[in-house]
């Protein structure tokens, strides 16, 4: 097989003069063999050759060389009298572009590289495979590559996305059956939403979230369009309805859980919940009392939330919540790790060498599972294990109730909870009424979404109405503002799971740019497959 034949797909268009090799780089004289050209302005054909002149191109690597050509092109005079170009260039379109330094077969594997790595590891990886080239100029090519306006999905999913987390937001539109992102849109408005929608007419079912500005943009955009609301945030919505309703109840609800949350074990150690132990009046919390003080004060006094919360200085919000508390609000850290199922490990360490390190227990427990960090286990053990050292018994803090955890109790059907947190819901609806109503209506609402009862919706918004308990009602009443979309969340298969999916490769790509990805970027990365 004659060379030439495989280095370019049109032989008779080239000619391959010499190769020669100079170090790492392979070169390749070439000139072309067509004796006419068409001028890019008239299209005339002309054969008065003008000058030569050299172009040096980069293509794809060879034997584990690179690869260069240095093209011989011909300049040509047009002779047409009418047209504005005077001499040209002679163009090979199918190999190289005009101005281009680099054959186009390379370039469509510098596209598809920097599509699925970025700028900065595109560029390590074509250094592997002998393709010199910068981050810039990968980044450059997606640049130019051009967007081709996808077929309308008929079923759409719409979430948002953080360019900067609580500061600025953008909107993501992903084809549900396909399993791709469509779309990026520059923010989450609904006029946004609407004029896409408008655009892009035949979209026949729209997921979302509970965002009112999706709500609104679906209605307004595609009027015919079935809106469906995501389940996984109709149970975080409840749960956290329920963690207001703890918080409210926290004095009664933390006596609770200290006398439920104790336990004996054998030996010479007693396993305490954090309750018992000693608490520290903060700086913050002691400025937080003195906020929650001088707000009852002031609303004692006839002054309105709005103007308590203008003169402090904050939300109104805020003062509702201090206004409705009797103590001021907890903050518990999220990253409370429970030692409960190794209390007996730790426990028959101690007993069998009252002298053995933390690091010797964290191996131990490393080797039982334990998959949490260090400093935990050093604080756990310092500050509870050995607070009596020369005490007969001992005294370990079991677990850590808080009200973020126990809302996902109440809700959970029992058959689903262990022993002990059965005990501990059970402790809380006999002692508060108002709990003890809003477990028996969140397992209602959260049966309805598991086995798809949305007919039952109506009948269960009516009971959290009549409940007494205002979380619950506050709750209902939000459902009430969107309820056709909530009530086909429980009857029809689609949610919002698989774009919350496509958000994580969203922010995957969006780390592999560097600090690079701006907005149109980011937009082709996604979109162009």
């Amino acid at each position: 097989m004659n060379s030439k034949n495989l280095i370019f797909e049109r032989s008779e268009a080239f000619n391959i003069k010499s190769i020669i090799q100079v170090q790492n780089i392979v070169y390749l004289n070439v000139e072309s063999r067509l004796k006419t050209a068409k001028c890019p302005n008239c299209q005339r054909k002309s054969g008065s050759i003008h000058s030569y002149y050299y172009r040096k191109i980069k293509d794809l690597p060879s034997f584990g060389k690179q690869v260069c050509i240095n093209l011989l092109t011909r300049k040509f005079y047009c002779k047409n009298n009418n047209c504005e170009k005077k001499i040209f260039s002679q163009r090979f379109n199918e190999q190289f572009k005009p101005y281009s330094r680099m054959s186009e077969r390379l370039a469509a594997i510098l596209l598809k590289t920097g599509l699925l790595t970025g700028g900065n590891a595109g560029a390590r990886l074509c250094k592997l495979h002998n393709v010199s080239v910068s981050a810039s100029t990968i980044l450059r090519n997606i640049h130019k590559a051009p967007i081709i306006k996808p077929e309308t999905p008929q079923v759409l999913g719409i979430d948002d996305w953080a360019y900067k987390k609580r500061h600025r937001y953008g909107t993501v539109l992903v084809d549900m059956e396909k399993h791709k992102i469509i779309e990026l849109l520059p923010d989450r408005e609904a006029a946004t939403i609407q004029k896409w929608l408008q655009d892009n007419p035949g979209v026949k079912i729209v997921s979302r979230d509970r965002f009112s500005n999706y709500a609104n943009g679906v209605r307004n955009g595609s009027p015919e369009a079935i809106q469906v609301a995501d389940r996984f945030h109709l149970l975080q919505n409840l749960s956290e309805s329920l963690k207001k309703l703890l918080v409210r109840h926290y004095k009664t609800y933390k006596g609770i859980i200290k006398q439920k949350d104790e336990e004996k074990l054998d030996g010479n150690i007693t396993v305490l919940a954090p309750a018992d132990l000693p608490r520290q009046i903060t700086p913050s919390y002691y400025n937080r009392q003195c906020q929650m003080d001088e707000i009852k004060s002031r609303h004692a006094n006839g002054e309105s939330i709005r103007s308590i919360a203008s003169l402090m200085k904050i939300s109104r919000e805020k003062v509702t919540n201090f206004l409705r508390l009797q103590e001021p609000p907890i903050r518990l850290s999220p990253n409370q790790f429970s030692f409960t199922k190794y209390a007996d490990l730790i426990k028959k360490s101690i007993i069998a060498n009252p002298r053995i390190t933390s690091s010797k227990i964290i191996i131990e427990l490393k080797n039982s599972g334990y998959n949490g960090g260090k400093t935990a286990v050093y604080n756990f053990i310092k500050n509870c294990v050995r607070i009596k050292p020369n005490a007969d018994q001992e005294e370990l803090p079991r677990q850590l109730w808080s009200p973020n955890k126990a809302s996902l109790l109440l809700s959970k059907p029992a058959s689903l909870l262990n022993e002990i947190e059965n005990k501990v819901v059970n402790a809380l609806c006999k002692s508060v009424s108002d709990i003890e109503r809003s477990c028996l209506l969140s397992r209602q609402f959260r049966r309805m979404i598991i086995k798809r009862k949305g007919e039952r919706l109506n009948n269960w918004v009516n009971k959290a109405l009549k409940s007494g308990v205002k979380e619950m009602i506050s709750f209902a009443n939000s459902l009430l503002s969107d309820f056709d979309a909530v009530k086909n969340a429980m009857l029809l298969e689609w949610s919002n799971g698989q774009v919350e999916g496509q958000i994580n490769k969203l922010k995957t790509v969006k780390r592999q740019l560097y600090g690079k990805a701006s907005f149109n970027l980011l937009k082709k990365m996604l979109t162009i497959q």
